[in-house]
Order: C-alpha cells, then structure tokens, then sequence
C-alpha cells in the first residue's frame, strides 16, 4: 500500500512538472526554418512588416527659457521723483499701451513746469534781443564782441528751454497749458506696451525717485525661446532649423524656429544661448521663465528601416526572422542576421535591407530563438 502511494505521488509530480513547462512558441524544422502555428501567431498578435524607406532625423537636444522679446516687456521707472498718489493697475492684470498705470506728485513736478515757463519767458526775451542786436551789428552800429555776446546768451537760453520742453513733454504733459500758467498737480506713468502686470513693487504714498523700478510688464503674445546649446553641439545649429517645446510637467509639443546663434560660450555652463520664436498663438499659455526642454531638428535623411521590435539580440549578433512561406496554416520564418544603424521614433534603419521580404515585427520576443 505504501508502495502505490509512492508511485501516485511521483505521477502527480511529473504531471505538475510537465504542465508548468513554459510553451515553445516556435520549433526549428530540419531546414532551419522557423515555423509557427496561425493559433499561435493569433494569440500573440504577431504581425508582419516589408523595410519601408522614412525619414530619420539628426536632432541636438537642449534646455530652453521662455522669454520676452526686448520689445515685448517692459520695466517702468518714472522720469520725475515724486509720492506715488494714486495705483490703477494690478499685478497678472493685462493692461493697454499707453493705460495710466500710477499718478506721482511731488515738488519735482511743480519745478519742472516753474522751470519750464521761465526758460520760455527768458528764451523769448533772449530771441528778441538777439535779433534786435544782429541788426544793429550789421547797421554797425555795436561791436562784433558785443554781438556775440548776445548771440551766445540768445543760444544759451534756447537750449536750456528745449531741453525743459523735451522733458515736460516727455511727462506727458501739455507745453501749451503749462506756457498758460495752468499747471499739472501730478504725474501719470502710462504703459508703453500691451501686456500683463508681472512685477508691482511700489505702494501708495511710497517716495520713488529715477532708479526705482515700479512694475514690469510682459506681452504674452511676444515670448521667445532663449535656448541653452551645448557648445560641442552648436555648430550644428543654424537660423531657419525648426525645433520641438516640451514643457516639464506635460505632453504637449509647440513649434518653434532659430532665429538667432550666439557667438560666445558661457564660461560657468559651457553652453551658448541661442533664440527660436513660436510658430504658433498657443505658446501664450506658456509663462515667461518657464524652464523647458527642446529637440532641434539639424537635419533629415532617407533610410531603409523597421521597427525596432524587430531586432533581437543574439550571442553572435543581431536577426530579423524573415518569413519565407505560409502554407497549411502553418508559418516558416528564416533567422537573419542583418546589420543595423541608428534609432528613430521606434524604428531602426537596416543596411542592405532585403525589401522584398516580410519580417515579423511583433510578437518576435515570444518566439525562443
């Protein structure tokens, strides 16, 4: 009784062995063909494919910066010292060109003016003076000397009221108005540009004087790329080369193009910056300063390829299986070795490709070579 208990147990054994077995998807015929059964070539979805010619790209990665064009911001600073009066803009607020962004008062505003209507007062005066002696001089009536003398107060004045005029109109204000005795309490910074609020840093009844800079503002339709190329890279770069924009934390690509290479390496990053503008309006959902990674396509040539699922690695080298014939439901494939080149998109380019033979290009790494 033992006896048989035994036995059964070592059946049980073999039968339990023999069903964990791992299938052999693939036998070798005396021809050392591969064949394969269409049950088997159905479960795992294998598929064939001819080397088809594509184009395979030559890229040069790189990190990029989203930037604004120097004509797309701006940093504000007020041309007359003076106490921040009144606020009308925001921070992420977008903002027209020429929109009153802040009004400052102060005494360096009502001198302007009081400077202003003087030196026309005094230029006027001057003018008068100059042509009264110049006629005199050529009447001989005065001296040369005290012609000149004139001539260079007379030109002294002028200057001094244009260069007043240039700044009273540069505030904005009106030469007119303020030549009529009707002067201006404040002074109102306007936006230069079209763009949003980026960096507000005054407050109201803050002193700000020329060197403060009051806000920044950014033209989201004008961002541009600032990128970072290695400088063993960059002679491969060149204007007019397009590049693809991926940003750190998504899938989506922008296009891009060069526009610009630099000519000088940065010492600390061993890279040289480069310029590429978007080539379309969705790159306005892109924040200045964002950090992003770019491909820049440097060239484009045609090569004999398949997909890269295709290449099994063996002792001796790398093969394709090949099928040389369908027949009874049942496929042959032939082991190939075949040399390959360089790797594009899920593709490898093959030399001497054999483009009249199909190659299984899915379901290869089920089959034991």
């Amino acid at each position: 009784m033992r006896t048989y208990t035994y036995i059964l147990v070592f059946v049980a054994a073999i039968a339990f062995t023999t069903s964990c077995k791992p299938n052999t998807p693939a036998v070798e015929t005396e021809d050392s063909l591969i064949w394969i059964t269409k049950e088997q070539y159905e479960n795992d979805s294998m598929q064939t494919a001819y080397p088809q010619k594509m184009l395979f790209e030559t890229t040069v990665n790189a990190n990029a910066t989203v930037v604004a064009t120097p004509d797309g911001r701006a940093k504000i600073h007020t041309a007359l010292s003076g106490t921040v009066k009144n606020i009308y803009c925001r921070n992420g607020e977008f903002v027209s060109k020429n929109q009153v962004l802040l009004e400052l008062a102060g005494n360096e505003i009502f001198d302007l003016q009081k400077d202003f209507v003087e030196s026309s007062a005094a230029y006027k005066r001057m003018k008068n003076e100059y042509e009264r002696t110049k006629v005199l001089y050529k009447e001989k009536a005065i001296s040369e000397k005290e012609f000149m003398t004139t001539e260079s107060e007379y030109r002294i004045a002028m200057a001094r009221h244009q260069a007043l005029k240039l700044k009273v109109e540069t505030a904005g204000f009106s030469v007119n108005e303020i030549e009529a005795g009707r002067f201006y309490s404040s002074y109102k910074l306007r936006s230069p540009i079209n763009g949003q609020i980026t960096n507000l840093t005054t407050s109201v009844a803050a002193f700000v004087d020329t060197q403060t800079e009051l806000i920044e503002i950014i033209n989201p339709a004008m961002l541009q790329l600032r990128l970072s190329v290695f400088a063993s890279d960059v002679a491969k770069v060149k204007a007019g080369q397009k590049l693809r924009v991926k940003t750190a934390d998504a899938d989506k690509l922008y296009m891009a193009t060069i526009q610009s290479v630099g000519v000088a390496v940065n010492e600390e990053t061993k890279t040289v910056e480069c310029y590429a503008t978007f080539n379309d309006k969705e790159s306005t959902a892109l924040m200045a300063n964002e950090f992003l990674s770019c491909e820049i396509v440097v060239g484009q040539d045609s090569v004999m390829a398949i997909a890269s699922g295709a290449i099994v690695k063996i002792e001796t080298g790398q093969v394709v299986l090949k099928l040389k014939k369908h027949e009874n439901d049942v496929y042959y494939f032939e082991k190939t070795e075949v040399v390959v080149g360089r790797s594009y998109n899920g593709f490898t380019g093959l030399q001497d490709a054999d483009t009249a033979s199909l190659i299984l290009i899915k379901g290869v790494y089920n089959i034991v070579l």
